[in-house]
C-alpha cells in the first residue's frame, strides 16, 4: 500500500507520496501525475483505484478498483445501494471520494477536473 503525501495530507488530500511532484522551492499546490500502472499501459482508458466514498459515516464505497481499456465495454450491475450510483458519480466529478485516484486517458485527473472539463474530455450520463 502507498503511503500519502505529507503535503497532499496537509492540503486535506490523499495522493500516494510516489504521485505528488513538487514544482519549485515552495509548494503552493500538489500536481498530482498518473500512477505508473497507468503510464506504462497505454490501452487502459479509464483508471479507477482504491476509491472511497463515505456519507456521514456510511462507507457507500470501499476500496474500488475498475479498470476499462480501450474498446472495452463494462456493465456494472447490482442490487440497490450498491454503489453503482455513487461510482458515476465520482467518474463524472459530482461526488468527491475521500481517498484513492481516478484517471481519464492518462491526461484528465477526474478528481481535480470539474463536471464541465469531465465532461468535454467525453465523459457523460444519461438517465
Amino acid at each position: 500500500m502507498n503511503t500519502v503525501s505529507p503535503l497532499s495530507q496537509e492540503l486535506g488530500l490523499s495522493i500516494p507520496e510516489e504521485d505528488v511532484e513538487i514544482r519549485g522551492m515552495r509548494a503552493t499546490r500538489v500536481v498530482a501525475k498518473p500512477p505508473k500502472r497507468l503510464i506504462g499501459n497505454k490501452d487502459i482508458l479509464l483508471y479507477v483505484e482504491n476509491i472511497n466514498v463515505s456519507f456521514d459515516g456510511f462507507k457507500a464505497l470501499s476500496d474500488l478498483n475498475l479498470y476499462v481499456n480501450r474498446g472495452e465495454l463494462r456493465c456494472i450491475i447490482g442490487p440497490n445501494g450498491a454503489g453503482k450510483t455513487t461510482m458515476m458519480d465520482v467518474i463524472t466529478g459530482k461526488t468527491r471520494p475521500d481517498k484513492g485516484v481516478a484517471w481519464f486517458d492518462r491526461d484528465v485527473n477526474l478528481l481535480e477536473s470539474d463536471e464541465v472539463r469531465i465532461a468535454q474530455a467525453g465523459i457523460g450520463r444519461k438517465f
